[in-house]
């Protein structure tokens, strides 16, 4: 740990606490955050209250997510609503959901197009470059998607939703969504060393998640995502389970992780501004967003005018984000920017940093 920003040495399982320094408030602390390490304190009842701090900020303040009950010196926040609009990520996530619904069945039936289609949408959405870097890769994984979700009456979502449900039951590197859909590689790319094909996990989970949402599953398919990824070992630690980062760098150890988590946090489907969110979607909604936050990047997150009112603050992030100073003083320096902005972002910061 640095001296000038951590003022002193701990071991793993202390906690260590560093002020901040601001520098609209030069001399001054703005803030006291504390990190903890391995700590085996166990506190499901305050991961719970993250999760429905996520979905309801009005309901949650600032102060329930210090540490070790220490006092951040964080300016007064009171608790808001989120007001009224929509965020990119919903827009984009209604449209790809749109996709999924019965209306755009041929005859009742799916084909190789309407896949394509929906695949698309999300490597756009998503931003998960399939189509960018790698050729003809969702052709190829549309023809895949689409012979699992054959049967002999023909082609439906409904074949494929139960083949997924049933992986997510008992995962194994021997079920057909493993080894037919999630285990081949897609497309073609230029390396070093000539052509070669691509992994394509992230993109089959949200499609397969967007699939479990439409057929109405109260389970769901989680999303195979970096930042929930990095986030799912600190918040098992937090409530008692071993989930090691090398340990979930692959599909099948991942639905078992997340499975484990989400069961003994019992998490739950709900509706959520009159949209049904099924188990995975619920978790996923949550650690996603306070990940995003906590990595400083607030992009999606927004309402319209939200970020013209905040364009400056969310400038200077971005600069700070972008700068080669180290994670530390990066969040020592974006935080007199994070609490100009509205109050949600402010709290999911917290938490961020309560798990971390």
């Amino acid at each position: 740990m640095r001296e000038a920003s951590e003022r002193r040495t701990v071991t793993d399982t202390e906690s260590c606490a560093f002020f901040i320094d601001s520098p609209a408030n030069e001399g001054t602390t703005a803030a006291l955050i504390c990190i903890m390490k391995n700590t085996t304190c166990l506190q499901p009842e305050k991961i719970r209250a993250a999760i429905d701090a996520v979905f309801d900020p009005a309901s949650h303040s600032i102060a329930e997510f210090l540490i070790n009950g220490g006092s951040n010196n964080l300016p007064p926040a009171t608790p808001t609503a989120t007001p009224p609009g929509i965020s990119s990520y919903s827009l984009d996530w209604d449209i790809i959901r749109d996709m999924f619904d019965s209306k755009h069945y041929v005859n009742g039936e799916i084909n190789h197009t309407l896949v394509m289609q929906r695949l698309a949408l999300i490597d756009l959405f998503y931003s998960t470059n399939t189509n960018q870097y790698s050729q003809f890769s969702l052709y190829e994984l549309a023809e895949a998607i689409i012979k699992l979700s054959e049967n002999a009456n023909g082609c439906f979502d409904s074949e494929l939703a139960t083949k997924a449900q049933n992986f997510v039951q008992s995962p194994s590197n021997n079920h057909v969504i493993y080894t037919d859909l999630f285990d081949p590689k897609y497309g073609y790319w230029f390396t070093k060393n000539g052509l070669q094909k691509r992994s394509s996990v992230s993109i089959i989970s949200k499609y397969l998640y967007f699939l479990l949402e439409a057929q109405g599953c109260q389970v769901g398919f989680p999303i195979y995502d970096s930042i929930v990824q990095d986030l799912l070992p600190h918040v098992a630690r937090k409530i008692g389970i071993s989930i090691t980062s090398n340990g979930i760098n692959d599909i099948v150890p991942y639905v078992i992780a997340i499975k484990n988590v989400a069961n003994t946090l019992n998490v739950t489907h709900r509706i959520h501004n009159g949209k049904a969110m099924s188990q995975f979607a619920v978790l996923d909604f949550v650690l996603w967003r306070i990940g995003k936050v906590g990595n400083l990047s607030f992009s999606l997150l927004l309402k319209h005018n939200e970020l013209i009112i905040h364009a400056n603050d969310l400038a200077q992030i971005k600069k700070i984000v972008n700068s080669k100073k180290n994670t530390v003083i990066k969040q020592q320096l974006a935080y007199p920017h994070i609490i100009n902005l509205p109050y949600r972002f402010q709290l999911w910061w917290q938490i961020y940093h309560f798990i971390k």
